[in-house]
Protein backbone atom coordinates (compact mmCIF):
# COMPACT_ATOMS: atom_id res chain seq x y z
CA UNK A 1 0.00 0.00 0.00
CA UNK A 2 1.12 3.33 -0.34
CA UNK A 3 1.64 6.37 1.43
CA UNK A 4 -1.02 8.13 0.35
CA UNK A 5 -3.45 4.90 0.71
CA UNK A 6 -2.15 4.34 4.37
CA UNK A 7 -2.70 7.78 5.55
CA UNK A 8 -6.38 7.33 3.92
CA UNK A 9 -6.92 4.91 5.76
CA UNK A 10 -5.69 6.38 8.93
CA UNK A 11 -7.87 8.98 8.11
CA UNK A 12 -11.33 7.11 7.98
CA UNK A 13 -10.30 5.02 11.38
CA UNK A 14 -10.01 7.77 12.93
CA UNK A 15 -13.52 9.15 11.65
CA UNK A 16 -14.93 5.84 12.25
CA UNK A 17 -13.74 5.89 15.87
CA UNK A 18 -15.06 10.40 15.90
CA UNK A 19 -18.45 8.98 14.56
CA UNK A 20 -18.85 6.34 17.49
CA UNK A 21 -17.15 8.22 20.12
CA UNK A 22 -20.17 11.26 19.24
CA UNK A 23 -23.38 9.08 19.56
CA UNK A 24 -21.75 8.17 22.71
CA UNK A 25 -21.55 10.68 24.25
CA UNK A 26 -24.72 12.44 22.68
CA UNK A 27 -26.14 8.82 25.07
CA UNK A 28 -24.44 9.69 27.92
CA UNK A 29 -25.50 13.25 28.12
CA UNK A 30 -29.16 12.44 27.10
CA UNK A 31 -28.84 10.05 29.81
CA UNK A 32 -27.24 12.30 32.28
CA UNK A 33 -24.06 9.87 32.87
CA UNK A 34 -20.72 9.67 31.89
CA UNK A 35 -19.10 8.03 29.30
CA UNK A 36 -16.95 6.17 31.03
CA UNK A 37 -20.35 4.58 32.61
CA UNK A 38 -22.07 3.92 29.41
CA UNK A 39 -18.71 2.38 27.71
CA UNK A 40 -19.49 -1.37 28.25
CA UNK A 41 -22.89 -1.04 26.73
CA UNK A 42 -20.98 0.74 23.66
CA UNK A 43 -18.65 -2.07 23.63
CA UNK A 44 -21.56 -4.30 23.50
CA UNK A 45 -23.28 -2.45 20.39
CA UNK A 46 -19.90 -3.24 18.90
CA UNK A 47 -20.03 -6.96 19.76
CA UNK A 48 -23.47 -7.31 18.67
CA UNK A 49 -23.73 -5.14 16.06
CA UNK A 50 -22.29 -7.15 13.38
CA UNK A 51 -24.49 -10.18 13.93
CA UNK A 52 -27.54 -7.69 13.49
CA UNK A 53 -25.78 -5.67 10.50
CA UNK A 54 -26.26 -2.87 12.62
CA UNK A 55 -23.35 -0.03 13.51
CA UNK A 56 -22.69 1.08 16.76
CA UNK A 57 -23.23 4.66 16.08
CA UNK A 58 -26.57 3.58 14.91
CA UNK A 59 -27.64 1.39 17.86
CA UNK A 60 -26.49 3.92 20.17
CA UNK A 61 -29.11 6.60 18.69
CA UNK A 62 -31.82 4.42 18.87
CA UNK A 63 -30.84 4.23 22.53
CA UNK A 64 -30.78 7.76 22.93
CA UNK A 65 -33.69 8.22 21.54
CA UNK A 66 -36.25 5.72 23.63
CA UNK A 67 -34.39 7.88 26.64
CA UNK A 68 -35.36 11.23 25.12
CA UNK A 69 -39.20 9.71 25.25
CA UNK A 70 -38.49 9.25 28.95
CA UNK A 71 -37.48 5.78 29.33
CA UNK A 72 -34.79 5.06 31.58
CA UNK A 73 -31.08 4.04 30.52
CA UNK A 74 -31.91 0.37 31.08
CA UNK A 75 -35.22 -0.31 29.04
CA UNK A 76 -33.42 1.72 26.52
CA UNK A 77 -30.41 -0.69 26.13
CA UNK A 78 -32.74 -3.80 26.25
CA UNK A 79 -34.75 -2.10 23.64
CA UNK A 80 -32.39 -1.76 21.05
CA UNK A 81 -31.49 -4.69 19.79
CA UNK A 82 -35.31 -6.21 19.73
CA UNK A 83 -36.26 -2.37 17.79
CA UNK A 84 -33.25 -2.89 15.11
CA UNK A 85 -34.33 -6.91 14.65
CA UNK A 86 -37.94 -5.77 14.00
CA UNK A 87 -36.39 -3.10 11.53
CA UNK A 88 -34.38 -5.25 9.15
CA UNK A 89 -37.16 -8.12 9.68
CA UNK A 90 -40.04 -4.99 7.77
CA UNK A 91 -37.28 -3.57 6.10
CA UNK A 92 -38.36 -0.18 8.32
CA UNK A 93 -36.06 2.80 8.79
CA UNK A 94 -34.70 2.55 12.67
CA UNK A 95 -36.73 5.85 13.03
CA UNK A 96 -40.22 4.60 12.62
CA UNK A 97 -39.33 1.39 14.62
CA UNK A 98 -38.01 2.89 17.47
CA UNK A 99 -40.85 5.54 17.15
CA UNK A 100 -43.31 2.32 17.25
CA UNK A 101 -41.63 0.08 20.32
CA UNK A 102 -41.26 3.96 22.32
CA UNK A 103 -45.12 4.36 22.22
CA UNK A 104 -46.20 0.43 22.85
CA UNK A 105 -43.84 0.76 26.31
CA UNK A 106 -44.40 4.57 27.15
CA UNK A 107 -48.41 4.52 26.04
CA UNK A 108 -49.64 1.11 26.25
CA UNK A 109 -47.53 0.25 29.19
CA UNK A 110 -46.13 -3.05 27.43
CA UNK A 111 -42.94 -4.05 29.43
CA UNK A 112 -39.29 -4.31 28.24
CA UNK A 113 -39.18 -8.35 28.06
CA UNK A 114 -42.38 -8.10 26.08
CA UNK A 115 -41.20 -5.61 23.30
CA UNK A 116 -40.06 -7.77 20.80
CA UNK A 117 -43.63 -9.72 21.36
CA UNK A 118 -45.51 -6.02 20.61
CA UNK A 119 -43.21 -6.24 17.49
CA UNK A 120 -44.72 -9.61 16.62
CA UNK A 121 -47.72 -8.07 17.31
CA UNK A 122 -47.74 -5.36 14.94
CA UNK A 123 -45.80 -7.53 12.05
CA UNK A 124 -48.04 -10.04 12.22
CA UNK A 125 -50.65 -7.45 12.14
CA UNK A 126 -49.51 -5.84 8.60
CA UNK A 127 -49.42 -9.06 7.16
CA UNK A 128 -53.46 -9.75 7.91
CA UNK A 129 -54.65 -6.74 6.32
CA UNK A 130 -53.40 -3.74 3.85
CA UNK A 131 -51.41 -1.60 6.69
CA UNK A 132 -48.09 -3.28 7.07
CA UNK A 133 -45.64 -2.52 9.56
CA UNK A 134 -43.76 -0.15 7.69
CA UNK A 135 -46.48 2.36 7.15
CA UNK A 136 -48.47 1.22 10.81
CA UNK A 137 -45.10 2.10 12.41
CA UNK A 138 -44.79 6.16 11.34
CA UNK A 139 -48.88 6.45 12.59
CA UNK A 140 -48.57 4.34 15.92
CA UNK A 141 -47.49 6.90 17.86
CA UNK A 142 -50.39 9.22 17.59
CA UNK A 143 -52.83 6.28 17.58
CA UNK A 144 -51.27 4.60 20.47
CA UNK A 145 -51.52 7.60 22.50
CA UNK A 146 -55.34 8.10 21.88
CA UNK A 147 -56.19 4.42 22.14
CA UNK A 148 -54.54 4.74 25.62
CA UNK A 149 -57.01 7.38 26.90
CA UNK A 150 -59.67 5.00 26.63
CA UNK A 151 -58.01 2.14 28.68
CA UNK A 152 -56.24 0.05 26.15
CA UNK A 153 -53.05 -1.27 27.39
CA UNK A 154 -50.92 -4.19 27.55
CA UNK A 155 -50.34 -6.62 24.48
CA UNK A 156 -53.93 -7.33 24.30
CA UNK A 157 -54.64 -3.78 24.17
CA UNK A 158 -52.25 -3.47 21.42
CA UNK A 159 -53.99 -6.52 19.45
CA UNK A 160 -57.41 -4.77 19.60
CA UNK A 161 -55.18 -1.34 18.27
CA UNK A 162 -53.80 -3.29 15.68
CA UNK A 163 -56.69 -5.25 14.50
CA UNK A 164 -59.14 -2.26 14.63
CA UNK A 165 -56.22 -0.97 11.97
CA UNK A 166 -55.85 -3.41 9.96
CA UNK A 167 -60.01 -3.18 9.36
CA UNK A 168 -60.33 0.24 9.14
CA UNK A 169 -57.70 0.55 6.56
CA UNK A 170 -59.90 -1.48 4.03
CA UNK A 171 -62.12 1.27 3.40
CA UNK A 172 -59.74 3.85 3.56
CA UNK A 173 -57.61 5.38 0.59
CA UNK A 174 -54.21 5.32 2.90
CA UNK A 175 -52.82 3.75 5.89
CA UNK A 176 -51.85 7.50 7.62
CA UNK A 177 -55.91 8.20 6.35
CA UNK A 178 -57.26 5.16 8.10
CA UNK A 179 -55.52 6.18 11.09
CA UNK A 180 -56.47 9.66 11.73
CA UNK A 181 -60.32 8.21 11.00
CA UNK A 182 -59.69 5.87 14.05
CA UNK A 183 -58.04 8.07 16.21
CA UNK A 184 -60.62 10.18 16.03
CA UNK A 185 -62.90 7.22 16.90
CA UNK A 186 -60.99 6.45 19.78
CA UNK A 187 -61.45 10.18 21.21
CA UNK A 188 -65.02 10.84 20.30
CA UNK A 189 -65.65 7.44 22.51
CA UNK A 190 -64.26 9.98 25.96
CA UNK A 191 -65.68 13.37 24.14
CA UNK A 192 -68.28 15.01 26.67
CA UNK A 193 -70.98 15.70 23.34
CA UNK A 194 -71.02 12.15 22.35
CA UNK A 195 -72.19 11.47 26.08
CA UNK A 196 -74.83 13.28 25.03
CA UNK A 197 -75.77 12.27 22.11
CA UNK A 198 -76.10 9.13 23.74
CA UNK A 199 -77.91 10.56 26.53
CA UNK A 200 -80.28 11.30 24.74
CA UNK A 201 -81.16 7.92 23.32
CA UNK A 202 -81.26 6.85 27.36
CA UNK A 203 -77.67 5.27 27.53
CA UNK A 204 -75.07 6.48 30.10
CA UNK A 205 -72.38 5.93 27.94
CA UNK A 206 -69.63 6.83 30.70
CA UNK A 207 -70.91 4.30 33.15
CA UNK A 208 -71.55 1.37 30.24
CA UNK A 209 -67.69 1.60 29.19
CA UNK A 210 -67.11 0.73 32.72
CA UNK A 211 -69.22 -1.84 32.71
CA UNK A 212 -67.12 -3.30 30.30
CA UNK A 213 -64.28 -2.86 32.29
CA UNK A 214 -65.51 -4.73 34.47
CA UNK A 215 -66.24 -7.51 32.54
CA UNK A 216 -62.92 -7.91 31.07
CA UNK A 217 -64.13 -6.28 27.69
CA UNK A 218 -61.69 -3.82 25.82
CA UNK A 219 -63.31 -0.49 25.68
CA UNK A 220 -63.45 -1.09 21.71
CA UNK A 221 -65.50 -4.21 22.20
CA UNK A 222 -68.17 -2.47 24.80
CA UNK A 223 -68.81 0.89 22.62
CA UNK A 224 -69.51 -1.27 19.52
CA UNK A 225 -71.71 -3.03 21.28
CA UNK A 226 -73.32 -0.33 22.36
CA UNK A 227 -73.07 1.17 19.49
CA UNK A 228 -74.98 -2.10 17.62
CA UNK A 229 -77.38 -1.70 19.88
CA UNK A 230 -78.74 1.64 19.44
CA UNK A 231 -77.94 2.06 15.85
CA UNK A 232 -78.25 -1.54 14.43
CA UNK A 233 -75.95 0.06 12.02
CA UNK A 234 -78.49 2.14 10.69
CA UNK A 235 -75.41 4.99 8.70
CA UNK A 236 -78.01 7.85 9.62
CA UNK A 237 -78.59 6.45 13.49
CA UNK A 238 -74.93 6.10 13.43
CA UNK A 239 -74.44 10.24 12.28
CA UNK A 240 -76.98 11.11 15.19
CA UNK A 241 -74.39 9.78 18.00
CA UNK A 242 -71.12 10.66 15.84
CA UNK A 243 -71.88 14.21 14.20
CA UNK A 244 -67.68 13.84 12.55
CA UNK A 245 -67.23 12.07 9.27
CA UNK A 246 -64.32 10.82 10.63
CA UNK A 247 -65.05 8.81 13.65
CA UNK A 248 -68.24 8.10 11.87
CA UNK A 249 -66.92 6.32 9.28
CA UNK A 250 -64.16 4.21 11.24
CA UNK A 251 -67.64 3.10 13.41
CA UNK A 252 -69.31 2.20 10.64
CA UNK A 253 -66.31 0.07 9.12
CA UNK A 254 -65.99 -1.41 12.05
CA UNK A 255 -69.55 -2.47 12.38
CA UNK A 256 -69.95 -3.84 9.24
CA UNK A 257 -66.81 -5.92 9.82
CA UNK A 258 -66.84 -6.79 13.26
CA UNK A 259 -66.39 -10.45 12.34
CA UNK A 260 -63.54 -9.96 10.75
CA UNK A 261 -62.07 -7.31 13.34
CA UNK A 262 -62.60 -10.45 16.32
CA UNK A 263 -60.54 -12.88 13.78
CA UNK A 264 -57.65 -10.62 13.34
CA UNK A 265 -57.24 -9.81 16.86
CA UNK A 266 -57.60 -13.42 17.87
CA UNK A 267 -55.08 -14.63 15.07
CA UNK A 268 -52.59 -11.97 16.06
CA UNK A 269 -52.89 -12.84 20.08
CA UNK A 270 -52.57 -16.45 19.33
CA UNK A 271 -50.08 -16.41 16.29
CA UNK A 272 -47.96 -13.36 16.18
CA UNK A 273 -45.23 -14.82 18.43
CA UNK A 274 -42.01 -15.31 16.75
CA UNK A 275 -42.78 -13.28 13.78
CA UNK A 276 -39.95 -10.72 14.20
CA UNK A 277 -37.29 -13.98 14.62
CA UNK A 278 -38.68 -15.70 11.71
CA UNK A 279 -38.97 -12.59 9.30
CA UNK A 280 -35.42 -11.20 10.49
CA UNK A 281 -34.04 -14.94 9.16
CA UNK A 282 -35.28 -14.63 5.92
CA UNK A 283 -35.00 -10.68 5.21
CA UNK A 284 -31.27 -11.25 6.44
CA UNK A 285 -30.58 -14.02 3.51
CA UNK A 286 -29.72 -11.76 0.75
CA UNK A 287 -26.54 -9.95 -0.62
CA UNK A 288 -27.50 -7.08 0.82
CA UNK A 289 -27.53 -8.30 4.39
CA UNK A 290 -24.30 -9.39 3.66
CA UNK A 291 -22.81 -6.19 2.67
CA UNK A 292 -24.35 -4.63 6.03
CA UNK A 293 -22.93 -7.33 8.00
CA UNK A 294 -19.54 -6.81 6.04
CA UNK A 295 -19.92 -3.15 6.40
CA UNK A 296 -20.80 -3.51 10.31
CA UNK A 297 -17.54 -5.53 11.30
CA UNK A 298 -15.01 -3.40 9.13
CA UNK A 299 -16.68 -0.70 10.77
CA UNK A 300 -15.97 -2.25 13.75
CA UNK A 301 -12.17 -2.88 12.73
CA UNK A 302 -11.49 0.66 11.51
CA UNK A 303 -13.00 1.79 14.59
CA UNK A 304 -10.20 0.11 16.53
CA UNK A 305 -7.89 1.25 14.57
CA UNK A 306 -8.94 4.74 14.74
CA UNK A 307 -9.28 4.31 18.82
CA UNK A 308 -5.75 3.41 19.01
CA UNK A 309 -4.09 6.11 17.22
CA UNK A 310 -6.75 8.89 18.33
CA UNK A 311 -4.78 10.34 21.22
CA UNK A 312 -1.69 11.02 19.16
CA UNK A 313 -4.02 12.13 16.24
CA UNK A 314 -6.12 14.62 18.68
CA UNK A 315 -2.51 16.43 20.03
CA UNK A 316 -1.71 16.36 16.31
CA UNK A 317 -4.56 17.82 14.68
CA UNK A 318 -4.73 20.68 17.81
CA UNK A 319 -1.59 21.76 17.13
CA UNK A 320 -2.19 22.33 13.37
CA UNK A 321 -5.63 23.71 13.75
CA UNK A 322 -3.48 26.36 16.12
CA UNK A 323 -0.91 26.94 13.31
CA UNK A 324 -3.21 27.16 10.72
CA UNK A 325 -5.32 29.76 12.80
CA UNK A 326 -2.22 32.11 12.99
CA UNK A 327 -1.71 31.51 9.81
CA UNK A 328 -4.59 32.54 8.54
CA UNK A 329 -4.47 35.79 10.42
CA UNK A 330 -0.87 36.33 9.39
CA UNK A 331 -2.38 35.87 5.47
CA UNK A 332 -5.69 38.07 6.34
CA UNK A 333 -3.38 41.08 7.34
CA UNK A 334 -1.49 40.86 4.74
CA UNK A 335 -4.58 40.60 2.24
CA UNK A 336 -5.86 43.38 3.75
CA UNK A 337 -3.09 45.43 2.84
CA UNK A 338 -3.15 44.03 -0.67
CA UNK A 339 -6.77 45.12 -0.84
CA UNK A 340 -6.15 48.65 0.42
CA UNK A 341 -3.54 49.55 -1.93
CA UNK A 342 -5.90 48.97 -4.88
CA UNK A 343 -8.29 50.42 -2.96
CA UNK A 344 -10.92 47.92 -2.56
CA UNK A 345 -10.63 48.54 1.06
CA UNK A 346 -10.32 52.24 3.04
CA UNK A 347 -7.04 52.75 4.37
CA UNK A 348 -6.38 52.48 7.85
CA UNK A 349 -7.54 55.00 10.13
CA UNK A 350 -4.85 57.74 10.64
CA UNK A 351 -7.37 60.11 13.02
CA UNK A 352 -5.04 61.66 15.95
CA UNK A 353 -7.04 63.28 18.76
CA UNK A 354 -7.07 67.30 18.61
CA UNK A 355 -3.96 68.38 20.54
CA UNK A 356 -4.68 69.78 23.91
CA UNK A 357 -4.69 73.63 24.77
CA UNK A 358 -1.22 75.03 25.74
CA UNK A 359 0.03 71.70 24.52
CA UNK A 360 3.74 72.26 22.44
CA UNK A 361 3.07 71.82 18.85
CA UNK A 362 4.34 68.99 16.79
CA UNK A 363 7.40 69.90 14.79
CA UNK A 364 6.41 69.48 11.37
CA UNK A 365 8.84 66.96 9.95
CA UNK A 366 8.92 68.57 6.53
CA UNK A 367 10.23 71.70 8.52
CA UNK A 368 9.30 75.22 6.98
CA UNK A 369 10.00 75.56 3.32
CA UNK A 370 13.09 78.93 4.75
CA UNK A 371 14.44 75.71 6.74
CA UNK A 372 14.96 73.73 3.64
CA UNK A 373 17.02 76.41 2.23
CA UNK A 374 19.41 76.82 4.46
CA UNK A 375 22.90 75.49 5.22
CA UNK A 376 23.66 73.24 7.93
CA UNK A 377 24.50 74.82 11.32
CA UNK A 378 27.84 72.83 10.60
CA UNK A 379 28.30 73.70 7.04
CA UNK A 380 26.50 71.02 6.01
CA UNK A 381 24.37 70.72 2.89
CA UNK A 382 21.15 68.75 4.63
CA UNK A 383 20.15 65.86 3.09
CA UNK A 384 17.57 65.06 0.30
CA UNK A 385 14.00 65.45 1.00
CA UNK A 386 11.78 62.93 0.82
CA UNK A 387 8.51 63.63 0.61
CA UNK A 388 7.12 60.07 -0.03
CA UNK A 389 3.89 59.27 -1.68
CA UNK A 390 1.94 62.73 -2.25
CA UNK A 391 -1.16 61.42 -2.70
CA UNK A 392 -0.98 60.02 0.98
CA UNK A 393 0.59 63.20 2.78
CA UNK A 394 -1.53 65.92 0.83
CA UNK A 395 -4.47 63.86 -0.93
CA UNK A 396 -5.60 62.99 -4.55
CA UNK A 397 -6.11 67.01 -5.28
CA UNK A 398 -2.76 68.16 -4.58
CA UNK A 399 -1.86 69.78 -7.53
CA UNK A 400 -5.11 71.04 -8.08
CA UNK A 401 -4.89 72.78 -4.57
CA UNK A 402 -1.38 73.89 -5.15
CA UNK A 403 -2.16 75.30 -8.49
CA UNK A 404 -5.22 77.25 -7.02
CA UNK A 405 -3.22 78.62 -4.03
CA UNK A 406 0.06 79.47 -6.23
CA UNK A 407 -2.30 81.57 -8.75
CA UNK A 408 -4.19 83.16 -5.78
CA UNK A 409 -0.61 84.79 -4.37
CA UNK A 410 0.78 85.75 -7.81
CA UNK A 411 -0.47 89.00 -9.36
CA UNK A 412 0.36 90.29 -13.07
CA UNK A 413 -0.74 93.81 -14.60
CA UNK A 414 0.27 94.46 -17.64
CA UNK A 415 -0.59 97.58 -18.90
CA UNK A 416 -0.44 98.48 -22.99
CA UNK A 417 -0.36 102.37 -24.11
CA UNK A 418 -0.41 102.56 -28.00
CA UNK A 419 1.61 106.27 -29.07
CA UNK A 420 1.08 105.28 -32.38
CA UNK A 421 3.91 104.19 -34.82
CA UNK A 422 4.40 100.90 -33.34
CA UNK A 423 5.26 102.87 -29.81
CA UNK A 424 4.10 100.75 -27.08
CA UNK A 425 4.69 101.30 -23.27
CA UNK A 426 4.17 98.10 -20.95
CA UNK A 427 4.17 98.30 -17.82
CA UNK A 428 4.43 95.39 -15.62
CA UNK A 429 3.81 94.51 -12.00
CA UNK A 430 4.57 91.11 -9.89
CA UNK A 431 3.52 91.16 -6.35
CA UNK A 432 4.97 88.18 -4.55
CA UNK A 433 5.94 86.86 -1.32
CA UNK A 434 6.15 83.81 -0.06
CA UNK A 435 6.91 83.17 3.50
CA UNK A 436 8.13 86.73 3.82
CA UNK A 437 11.21 85.81 1.31
CA UNK A 438 11.72 88.49 -1.09
CA UNK A 439 14.14 86.78 -3.41
CA UNK A 440 11.12 84.99 -4.70
CA UNK A 441 9.43 88.11 -5.52
CA UNK A 442 12.66 89.45 -7.45
CA UNK A 443 13.20 86.81 -9.57
CA UNK A 444 9.37 86.51 -10.66
CA UNK A 445 9.80 89.97 -12.20
CA UNK A 446 13.03 89.25 -13.64
CA UNK A 447 11.72 86.62 -15.57
CA UNK A 448 8.75 89.29 -16.80
CA UNK A 449 11.10 91.53 -17.43
CA UNK A 450 12.78 89.15 -20.24
CA UNK A 451 9.56 88.23 -21.82
CA UNK A 452 8.73 91.86 -22.36
CA UNK A 453 12.40 92.37 -24.17
CA UNK A 454 11.56 89.54 -26.15
CA UNK A 455 8.71 91.56 -27.51
CA UNK A 456 11.10 94.47 -29.69
CA UNK A 457 12.93 97.00 -29.52
CA UNK A 458 10.41 100.04 -29.39
CA UNK A 459 8.84 98.28 -26.35
CA UNK A 460 9.68 100.60 -23.44
CA UNK A 461 10.32 98.60 -19.82
CA UNK A 462 9.00 99.34 -16.75
CA UNK A 463 9.85 99.26 -13.04
CA UNK A 464 10.38 95.58 -11.84
CA UNK A 465 10.54 96.27 -8.56
CA UNK A 466 8.03 94.87 -6.17
CA UNK A 467 5.48 97.32 -4.72
CA UNK A 468 3.29 95.79 -2.92
CA UNK A 469 3.06 91.78 -1.05
CA UNK A 470 1.02 89.12 0.31
CA UNK A 471 1.70 86.46 2.51
CA UNK A 472 1.06 82.88 1.27
CA UNK A 473 -0.61 80.67 3.47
Amino acid sequence: MTAAGVAATGVVALKKFGDLETAGKQLAITAEKTYAEIAPDIEMFRKEGPKIGALPKDMASVAQAFIAAGLTYEQAIGAVIPTVKAAKASFTSLDDAAGAGITTMQNLKVGLNDLETAFDFMIKGGKLGKAEFNEMAGVMPQLAASASKVGEKDLKGLASVVAALEVVRETGATTADSSIHLKDLYEKMQAPDVARHFKKKGVDLEKELKAGDTSGKSRMDTFLDIMQRVTKGDPFRIAEVLHEQQSRDAATTLLKNRDKFNQYRDDIMKNARGTTSTDFVEATNRFDSSVERFVASVDRLMGRFGEAGSSTARGVLDRLSDSMDKSENASKEAGDDLLRDFGALPPKSTWQDPPRRNATPARNPFGSLTDRMKWGGAGQMPGPINPGDLTKRFGSDWMRQGTQQTAGTVQHTINNTNTGNDQRTQSVTVNQTVNGVPGVASAAAEGAKSGLASMGASVAKANSTPTAGSTAP
